[in-house]
């Protein structure tokens, strides 16, 4: 068990620079790959940002939870931290994503609007 939670505390402690590195690119390796980050190359790049952000501040407390706890209390700690690495992205990446789709239905139907007052015009002026 010990053995397993420094694997996990060394990987964790790995992946914000890591997400620094590639948040610039999307890619098939690394990163939150969810629909609207694999779909938007700038909500990827803002997602990553972010992750990278909250990465490096639960990096933080698992560093003063490994001085300041032991046993089953920074093993949870750790568990937490291990989640709240990723959460926070996914749901920025959720957020942006749902905004971003709003936005391209609101100019699609601008859009078909407009094609219908001008075929209606045409239709009228004949």
């Amino acid at each position: 068990m010990t053995v397993l939670v420094i694997i996990t505390f060394i990987l964790s402690l790995l992946l914000t620079p890591l997400y620094f590195a590639v948040r610039n690119r999307p890619n098939g390796v690394c990163g939150i790959r969810v629909s609207y980050t694999l779909d938007y190359p700038d909500i990827w790049k803002k997602v990553h940002t972010l992750t990278g952000v909250t990465s490096a501040i639960f990096n933080v407390i698992e560093v003063i939870a490994l001085f300041t706890t032991s046993g089953f209390t920074f093993a949870f700690i750790l568990f937490i931290c291990l989640i709240f690495h990723f959460v926070p992205g996914c749901i920025y990446a959720r957020l942006l994503g749902s905004k971003r789709e709003r936005e391209e239905y609101q100019q699609e139907e601008q859009e078909r609007r407009q094609a219908e007052a001008e075929e209606s015009d045409i239709l009228i002026q004949k």
